[in-house]
C-alpha cells in the first residue's frame, strides 16, 4: 500500500504541474498578444 501511496503522491504533484504550465502558457499567450498584431488570434 505504500507504494501506492506514493504512486497517488506523484500523480498529484504531476496534476499540480500541469495546472502551473496550463498558468504559465496562458500569462505568455497574454504577454506575447501584447507585443503582437492582432491577426495571431487563436
Amino acid at each position: 500500500m505504500k507504494r501506492l501511496a506514493g504512486i497517488d503522491e506523484y500523480v498529484e504533484d504531476q496534476e499540480e504541474w500541469v495546472v502551473l504550465q496550463f498558468e504559465f502558457d496562458r500569462f505568455l499567450v497574454k504577454y506575447s498578444s501584447k507585443n503582437k498584431p492582432e491577426k495571431e488570434n487563436k
